[in-house]
């Protein structure tokens, strides 16, 4: 029998309003201690954040994927024209915080507007 490559499951993820900054950074430092000091800010800092594609990515694949579909995950492909880290893998974040395990192959398209459809190319 051989391997089936292509979508077994898909799920989606709308945010429901903006997160305060502290909740943001709290949700988020435990991969990165140094973002504790992002979470306080001036008088005219912004104290809320629309949530970014990491966030939103970890939330749809919750929605997608129950413990056993997780077991057979091969990949994270994360594709957005914005990414909030040039200098970490985006995708990377999301496999650890779906405790995939290093096994996943990860991988960021980022910057263009087909940036999607590359990714679910690359991915099947």
């Amino acid at each position: 029998m051989g391997v089936v490559v292509g979508i077994h499951a898909y799920g989606g993820y709308v945010p429901t309003g903006r997160r305060r900054r502290e909740a943001v950074v709290d949700a988020n430092v435990w991969f990165n201690p140094a973002l504790a000091g992002l979470g306080r800010g001036g008088a005219f800092d912004r104290q809320y954040l629309d949530e970014d594609p990491v966030t939103m990515a970890v939330e749809a694949a919750l929605d997608a994927t129950g413990c056993a579909l997780r077991r057979s995950v091969q990949g994270v492909y994360l594709a957005s024209t914005s990414l909030p880290f040039l200098d970490r893998q985006n995708a990377g974040i999301v496999a650890e915080a779906l405790q995939l395990g290093g096994r996943v192959r990860t991988l960021d398209v980022i910057g263009s507007q087909r940036a999607g459809t590359s990714a679910l190319l690359t991915a099947c």
